[in-house]
């Protein structure tokens, strides 16, 4: 299963990512303080779950100073 559209959704500190899968069904996939990383919807078309989440690791990682 891939993703197929992503929505952000910003709150007050934090944003949280929801997707929707090829095969139509939806998914929360995570939140992120968007003051530390940011993200496109665009980027997550395409990914699995797997995939999008290597990514949130990698800018964490990258924030974090590679820890």
């Amino acid at each position: 299963m891939t993703i197929k559209k992503a929505d952000i959704t910003f709150h007050n500190y934090s944003s949280e990512v929801n997707v929707t899968f090829d095969n139509g069904t939806t998914d929360h996939l995570f939140n992120y303080y968007r003051d530390e990383i940011y993200f496109h919807p665009s980027e997550f078309i395409g990914l699995t779950v797997a995939q999008a989440h290597a990514l949130k690791f990698r800018r964490d990682r990258a924030y974090l100073g590679g820890c």
